[in-house]
């Protein structure tokens, strides 16, 4: 044992003698940026030194990733600009961080210089890692705090010296969005990837297989299971993708899902890690910031709309293995965990870390203090059950951690300046405005207006992006419109969430259809099927905000509970249109327009007609429940009397 970890050791220290410059001084900034992360934790670095250095080693450690990944001149040239321009901006802001707050508002030459410096690189790495189009977005919002009030109505924003605007600008972009990424968001990334490198990992994989075999799924319901567990805790949907996505895509298809089925079937359960506790996502945090309450409500809400989400997944999953033909018969080849990270020994490694956090988190911690120990019990728990022992592993997560956290901290710098042209504008009024104007006095056609303005302003965007902007801009309209604060700001997410996986531009779905070489358009569609229970979600929570445990009776809870659980039931078998045998037509469009009567007549308050409705879908329930194990009976019937061959 202590000759392999000689040579393991030595085949590290080896490797990393012969990488590149550029490979060594990453891993060694790397190394320092987390560090920082931890100590900032203990260690005070002043009332905006935190997040300057967040900022300013961030750029570092990406520009270094970028010269690795794309060596040439250019990107040198880059670099040295980034060395020469950065590093004076960020110790000018570190070193006078009273003096800079003072003025903010009515900040010096010096100031907005430096600002604009960082902003800039923000921008620019914005788009090098999350896209051209989230960086355009921010940069429509920059131009317009300077020019929106040259606009003509209604998007005239209010006159505005432009040295104010300029100071929130620049200044403003170390705001708290940034202070929420350097805190709280760059914590969680990093327990992530430790986890995964513990070999902890794993163990997902163990408990996906269980449960996918006991709902006969076959390897769909394995990736639903597993992939929505490493979202759950990871929080962001391309990460499930990432981790995932290669080996579960591949085994659907082997199994007779279609290559569109298993992109919609991978893309749809990554991407509802962002809402499923016990992490959700950094658009979680956001909330608990812009409603002013303790991150554990927003979990405790999460629980029962996480919970239909992905049993309605479930259910299509099922219905379309089925459909195939699919028998439940273990896939050859299908990835199970490596001897030595199975057992007892996993699954502590897996979830007393999640406990820890958990609990501490209820008990009234900070969300930054709680990953902290839970980072720390997964670290003593890898040293005493030796899990993962390759020391490459743990700095591949330590790189993976500062990358993303660092690109996460650009993006946070693109919102803060988001943020600060909405405050300079005034733009969440225009647009409330502007929709009350079109939806008139009507509940609902304002009601459907928001949830579409919010789907398209999603449209190739990270969630946290869309979220930040309409928590602004459109949550008012929907407390206006009688939701609670934290209804109107869940349906929010929830709409902005869709548009990771529906078309046109789905970048999540993008992602997953070049994994399984099938077609985008096709695997939309297909998308939109799996997804109905995440689409009819919003649309229950307004009329249900019992489904968030809010101010609810236990009566409440059962009814919205079984009410929208019925719904997503029934139009999933009618967007499927198969339960042991095809589906005719008029049973599709009975199954489908029965939750829609019923949402409709609770919405209008005729309660007759709504609890006719829903009746009707228990009946309906009843019928499609005995329909289809009936056809199962005769099916296994027919298999038992087949001649077996010779």
């Amino acid at each position: 044992m202590k000759e392999l970890k000689r040579n393991t050791m030595r085949d590290w220290k080896l490797a990393f003698a012969n990488a590149k410059w550029t490979e060594q001084t990453l891993a060694i900034l790397a190394l320092v940026y987390v560090g920082f992360h931890l100590i900032n934790l203990f260690v005070a670095f002043g009332p905006m030194g935190s997040k300057v250095i967040h900022i300013g080693m961030g750029i570092g450690v990406l520009t270094l990733d970028l010269m690795r990944r794309h060596p040439g001149r250019t990107t040198k040239l880059a670099a040295a600009l980034v060395c020469v321009t950065v590093i004076p901006a960020a110790c000018y802001f570190f070193t006078d961080q009273i003096g800079v707050l003072t003025r903010y508002g009515f900040a010096s030459s010096p100031d907005m210089l430096a600002g604009g410096v960082l902003v800039f690189w923000m921008f620019v790495l914005t788009g090098f890692y999350f896209g051209p189009a989230f960086a355009a977005v921010g940069l429509v919002f920059f131009v317009y705090a300077y020019l929106g009030s040259y606009l003509p109505a209604p998007f005239t924003a209010p006159s505005t010296d432009l040295l104010r605007v300029t100071s929130k600008l620049t200044v403003g972009a170390l705001g708290d969005v940034v202070e929420l990424s350097v805190t709280a968001i760059f914590l969680l990334l990093l327990y992530g990837s430790v986890l995964q490198a513990s070999g902890a990992g794993a163990f997902i994989w163990t408990i996906a297989s269980n449960l996918a075999r006991r709902v006969g799924g076959g390897t769909g319901a394995l990736t639903v299971v597993s992939s929505g567990l490493v979202g759950s805790f990871s929080g962001v949907g391309a990460a499930g993708v990432g981790i995932t996505g290669p080996i579960a895509i591949p085994l659907m298809k082997r199994d007779g899902y279609t290559a569109e089925q298993a992109a919609a079937i991978e893309a749809i359960a990554s991407t509802g890690g962002q809402i499923a506790p016990p992490v959700l996502g950094m658009v979680a945090f956001l909330m608990a910031d812009f409603l002013g309450i303790p991150y554990a409500r927003i979990v405790l809400a999460a629980i029962v709309p996480s919970i239909l989400f992905y049993l309605g997944l479930l259910l299509f999953v099922v219905l379309i293995y089925r459909r195939n033909g699919g028998t439940g018969a273990p896939v050859e080849g299908e990835v199970q965990p490596d001897a030595n990270h199975s057992g007892m020994r996993v699954g502590i490694s897996f979830t007393l870390p999640i406990a820890v956090m958990v609990v501490l988190i209820m008990e009234g911690m900070s969300v930054p203090l709680a990953v902290f120990w839970s980072i720390v019990s997964i670290a003593v728990l890898a040293l005493i059950f030796r899990l993962e022992r390759d020391p490459k592993v743990w700095m591949g997560a330590i790189l993976n951690a500062a990358i993303n956290g660092a690109a996460l901290g650009m993006a946070s710098g693109v919102l803060d300046v988001v943020m600060a042209s909405l405050d300079i504008t005034q733009l969440g009024m225009i647009v409330g405005f502007i929709v009350g104007e079109i939806g008139g006095t009507s509940v609902l056609a304002n009601f459907l207006l928001v949830l579409v303005a919010a789907y398209l302003m999603g449209m190739g965007m990270p969630g946290v992006a869309v979220y930040t902007v309409l928590a602004v801009t459109l949550a008012p309209v929907l407390i206006n419109l009688g939701a609670a604060p934290i209804v109107a700001h869940f349906l929010i997410m929830y709409m902005t969430i869709l548009s990771n996986f529906t078309p046109p531009v789905a970048p999540t779905l993008m992602l997953t259809a070049r994994i399984a070489g099938a077609n985008y358009m096709r695997s939309g569609l297909d998308a939109m099927k799996a997804g109905a229970g995440s689409m009819i979600l919003p649309f229950f929570l307004f009329t249900y905000p019992a489904l968030l445990l809010y101010n609810a009776t236990f009566t409440a809870v059962v009814e919205a509970i079984v009410v929208t659980s019925l719904s997503i039931f029934l139009l999933t078998i009618s967007l499927v249109g198969w339960l042991g045998r095809p589906l005719s037509v008029i049973e599709r469009l009975m199954l489908a327009i029965l939750p829609i009567v019923a949402w409709s007549a609770d919405f209008a308050g005729v309660k007759p007609l709504y609890w006719g409705a829903v009746a009707a879908c228990c009946a309906a329930f009843i019928w499609v429940v005995f329909a289809g194990l009936s056809m199962r009976k005769k099916t296994l019937a027919e298999i038992s009397i087949e001649p077996q061959g010779i």
